[in-house]
This record gives structure tokens, C-alpha cells and sequence, in this order.
């Protein structure tokens, strides 16, 4: 992502310095001009700013505004530069640019550029071509002065490039909106909703690339970001979810970069919200973090995929999130990194929510994580941290090959599953009503428990042993193996095994104590017996001159 934006950077004053130049040559053809506020063309008549001759008044203006309003429109296909305010759709009219080529230049440190402004309804929509801010334009999206203001700012295509300018969609009093389907837009700070109620700022990323060094969603009133389809956010410091007031960023699609996302919501009755429901949101080393003085941070799981993209650790920091059954996907991106997440897994009311942990680094939660649905780790560690619980999820999984689960200090005592082809490295207890399923449910495969120091317990629950042509489950203890008074065992399709050979389906490197009480699906003929000298439990059945000899 570093070198990407330095990239867009260089390209970005490559651009401008060529700009200037125009600028120069723009300024020597119009003269001095003549004083006052420039229109496009008459009303209903659309203008284009192609020479000076198709300025309202004859020339490239130089004095005041440009106001495009009174049912005008202006469109844009060469080079044209200005060092004036423009206003579209100014005092209670309507104005629109359309850009289908060309370069235009605001570069005015003193004047800003308004879409709707003064009670007005003002549109630009960006096509083809290049269009710059530069030395410090600040672009109003909604502006300010009169409320009821409507701005929106339509990016199809080309490159919008914002040189020390500032984007401000919603103002005092406004409403502003960003569509972004296509093209480059590259800025410093983007700011929505930057002034109180009734203001409103909404920017939509369904396509193309979104650049800035600083997002604020919600500065001073409502706003809401969107990323979706292929849209492609990029925010080289900090994304701010509720800057101050309520600030929500759905990612229902594509994809968004950022060094951190932050809760900066100040009033203690509001609620911002990140909805994670698909594409991906890939945090670097600020991680998750609140920094709210009041309100309700609140994170929500509802598919897609959270992502470390930073080389060490990221943590999750604020109080709780939710999950619903379209579950939390998180992937801690590999090569011995880890994410942390300190909040506590919720499930969305009435939804069973589920987490599947990716990647080959370490996934840690340390909150008392409550959501009810599966948990599958399918690479890497899964780590419960001293204090943190998982007290309801229905089945744990672990996937083949590498794939661990440390819950060291911490029991599963209330977990109904823990299954899978990986390792644990904890004490486990099974209580009735839970099982261990080595392999998976209906898959078949090895499960191994480490913690020699404390025994590894089944207690009053079942181990599910599945069966597969030959072949079979098999639990394997690094340690002591205690069995409860009425702890059971389940087998499937054991006709599929040959009666003629042993099946080990538990073994284990200490003691045994206890026996399974209860065994379901256990053909006739069939029978499972202790075998101490050799650590392990058997599953074998009685053919003709078939003879078992334990010792």
C-alpha cells in the first residue's frame, strides 16, 4: 500500500507541475478580465468551458465567482484553469459541470468550491479527463450559508487528484453526497457531516479507487461511508468512525486498506458503527481501538473478512462486537502475526453467530465470548487468553494440518464440540452433553490434546468416533485420560471397518481412569476394550479364528 500511494504522490505532482504551466498560459490569453460573478452560458443552455469565449462574460474569469445555477449546466472536455470560487446550483437554483476530458484546475487559497450551495441543488460529475484542487481549496459538498443545500459529486471515471485541498461533504445545514463507481480519487482529509444537525454527508464507493491520508465518517453531525461491489478504499493513517458525532462505515463488498480504525464519537448517547458484511477490512498497526469520550463503539460481524496487513500485531480493542450467522471471518494474515481481540463476541439477537479464524498466525480473544454458533480454526493458533472464555459456541473445529487451539488456563466445560485434525494445547473437559470429535462431525481424522501437566478430561461427555472405509477416528492424549461415570461413546458405520484387524481409536502417554459407560453403534460381534499396557483403547470385532490377546 506504501508504495502505491508514494507512486500516486509522485504521479499527482507531476501532474500539477505541468498545471501550472497552463495556468500561466490560461491567464496571459484572458487578460485582466472583468470584475464580477461569471455564468456559463444562458439559462437552460449548456456551456462549454473549452475557450474563453464560452465564459459568461467573454473570458477565463479572474474576478469573484463562477456561479453555474438558474437551470444551467457547463460541460467540460480540454483544458481550463481557475483561481476563483465555483458555485453550482448558488442561491435556491440548480447548476451542474459535467467533466467528459480534459484538465480543469481550482487553485484558489482563498475561494472554495460549492456543490449546492446557498439553499441551492448543485451536481458535478466526473467521466473522463483530470480534475484538480490544489493550495489549500476546501470542497464543499452540501455548503454551508443556507440550509436545505444539496450537493453531490458524481466520480465515474477519470482522476480527481485534491493537492493540499479538503473535502467536506454536508456542511452547516446540508446534505452531500459522494458516488464514486469509477476512477482515481486521491485526497489528504476527507471529511463527512463536518457541521451540526440537520447536516448529512454520505460518500459511496461501489467502484474504482479511493485514496486519502484521513477519512472522518460523522465530524460534526450523521455520516455514512459504503464500500461495496468493487470499490477500493485506501487510508494511509486513521478511518475515524464517528469523528466526533455518529459516523457509521458499512464494507458490504470490495475492499478497505487502513493503518487503523478509530471510535471518536464525544457524545454519550450516540451509537457509530462499522457493519463488516463481506469483501474485506484489513486493519495495519493503529488496529481497532476506542477513542470515543462518550458513546457506543460497536462493531458488527455479518460476513467478509477482517484482516492484519500489518507486519505485527494488530488488536481489536473496543467493548464488545456482535456476530451474526453469517459469521466473523478472521485472518491474521500469516508469518507469526496476531490478532488480538479483546472484545467481547456477541451474537446478533435471534442469530447463532460463528467465527472461522484463517491464517497461519495466532488469533487471541481474551473477552468472554458468548456468540453461539460454530467456531472452525482452519489454520494456525486459536488462542483463549487467561480470562477469556468461550462459554457457547456449538462445535470448535480444527482443520487439518496445522491448526491449533491454546486455550492453556481455560476449560471448554460449556462448549457442546470440540473437533478437528489439529492440536490442543489445554485441558479439556467434555460435560454431558458436549463431544470431542476427532476429525470433525462426519469426518474422519486425528485430534490431539498436549497438556501432559493437567489430564485430559472427556468426563460425563461422548466421543464421536466416525468411520470411513478401514478406517476410523482416533483420539490421541499427550497426557492422562480420565473418564466420567457416564461418559460415552458413538461410532458410525462400523460395518465399514474389518472385523479381523484392531482399530485404536484413544491413546494416551499417562494413566487412564474410568471406562465409557455408554456405547452407541455397536454392531454385534463388535467390541471395545482397555488396553493399558500399550496406552490406548481399542475397537475390534470377533471373526472366525480371530484371536485378541491383551498384556
Amino acid at each position: 500500500m506504501e508504495q502505491f500511494i508514494q507512486g500516486d504522490v509522485a504521479m499527482m505532482a507531476n501532474r500539477v507541475m505541468k498545471l501550472v504551466c497552463l495556468v500561466g498560459v490560461a491567464a496571459l490569453a484572458a487578460g485582466n478580465g472583468v470584475a464580477g460573478d461569471y455564468y456559463a452560458g444562458p439559462a437552460g443552455v449548456t456551456g462549454v468551458w473549452e475557450t474563453a469565449s464560452n465564459w459568461g462574460l467573454g473570458v477565463v474569469p479572474t474576478e469573484n465567482a463562477i456561479r453555474v445555477s438558474a437551470s444551467r449546466s457547463v460541460s467540460i472536455t480540454t483544458q481550463c484553469s481557475s483561481n476563483r470560487a465555483l458555485a453550482l446550483g448558488w442561491n435556491d437554483g440548480w447548476g451542474a459541470v459535467v467533466q467528459n476530458g480534459g484538465t480543469m484546475m481550482y487553485y484558489s487559497s482563498v475561494n472554495n468550491c460549492q456543490f449546492g450551495s446557498y439553499g441551492g441543488a448543485g451536481t458535478y460529475a466526473m467521466n473522463e479527463g483530470t480534475l484538480i484542487f490544489s493550495n489549500g481549496v476546501s470542497v464543499f459538498v452540501g455548503a454551508y450559508y443556507v440550509s436545505g443545500s444539496i450537493g453531490t459529486f458524481n466520480i465515474n471515471g477519470g482522476t480527481v487528484l485534491m493537492d493540499g485541498a479538503f473535502l467536506k461533504v454536508g456542511d452547516t445545514a446540508s446534505t452531500g453526497y459522494v458516488y464514486q463507481a469509477g476512477g482515481l480519487f486521491r485526497g489528504s482529509t476527507n471529511s463527512l457531516a463536518t457541521a451540526a444537525a440537520p447536516s448529512y454527508g454520505y460518500y459511496s464507493l461501489t467502484g474504482g479507487t479511493s485514496i486519502w491520508d484521513v477519512v472522518q465518517i460523522g465530524k460534526a453531525s450523521v455520516g455514512l461511508m459504503e464500500v461495496a461491489n468493487t470499490g477500493y478504499l485506501v487510508v494511509s493513517n486513521a478511518l475515524h468512525v464517528g469523528a466526533g458525532s455518529k459516523g457509521d462505515l458499512i464494507v458490504s463488498n470490495g475492499v478497505v486498506l487502513c493503518n487503523a480504525v478509530k471510535y471518536s464519537t464525544s457524545s454519550s448517547s450516540v451509537t457509530s458503527s462499522v457493519y463488516l458484511c463481506g469483501g474485506t477490512l484489513a486493519v495495519g498497526a493503529g488496529g481497532i481501538t476506542n477513542n470515543a469520550s462518550g458513546g457506543i463503539p460497536n462493531f458488527c460481524f455479518d460476513g467478509g473478512t477482517l484482516s492484519n496487513m500489518n507486519s505485527g500485531d494488530i488488536a481489536m480493542t473496543i467493548p464488545r462486537a456482535m456476530v451474526s450467522s453469517n459469521g466473523a471471518v478472521i485472518d491474521d494474515g500469516g508469518q507469526g502475526r496476531i490478532i488480538s481481540i479483546s472484545s467481547v463476541l456477541n451474537d446478533v439477537d435471534g442469530q447463532s453467530g460463528k467465527l472461522v479464524k484463517m491464517g497461519a498466525g495466532t488469533l487471541t480473544l481474551s473477552g468472554a465470548c458468548t456468540y453461539s454458533g460454530p467456531t472452525t480454526v482452519s489454520d494456525g493458533t486459536l488462542k483463549i487468553a487467561t480470562g477469556g472464555l468461550i462459554t457457547n459456541s456449538s462445535l470448535i473445529t480444527l482443520a487439518s494440518g496445522t491448526a491449533t487451539a491454546d486455550v492453556r488456563a481455560v476449560t471448554f466445560s460449556l462448549v457442546k464440540g470440540l473437533g478437528g485434525h489439529g492440536t490442543v494445547a489445554g485441558q479439556v473437559i467434555a460435560n454431558a452433553g458436549s463431544g470431542l470429535y476427532p476429525g470433525g462431525s462426519n469426518e474422519v481424522g486425528s485430534l490431539t490434546f498436549t497438556n501432559a501437566s493437567s489430564p485430559a478430561l472427556t468426563n460425563n461427555g461422548t466421543l464421536y468416533i466416525d468411520v470411513t472405509t478401514n478406517n476410523c477416528d482416533q483420539l490421541v492424549v499427550k497426557g492422562d485420560l480420565a473418564l466420567g461415570p457416564t461418559a460415552a461413546l458413538t461410532i458410525s458405520s462400523l460395518p465399514r471397518l474389518r472385523n479381523t484387524e484392531l482399530y485404536p481409536i484413544v491413546s494416551y502417554t499417562g494413566t487412564m481412569t474410568g471406562h465409557f459407560a455408554l456405547t452407541n453403534g455397536l454392531a454385534a460381534g463388535w467390541h471395545v476394550v482397555a488396553d493399558p499396557a500399550n496406552r490406548r483403547i481399542l475397537l475390534y470385532g470377533r471373526a472366525p479364528g480371530f484371536m485378541l490377546t491383551i498384556e
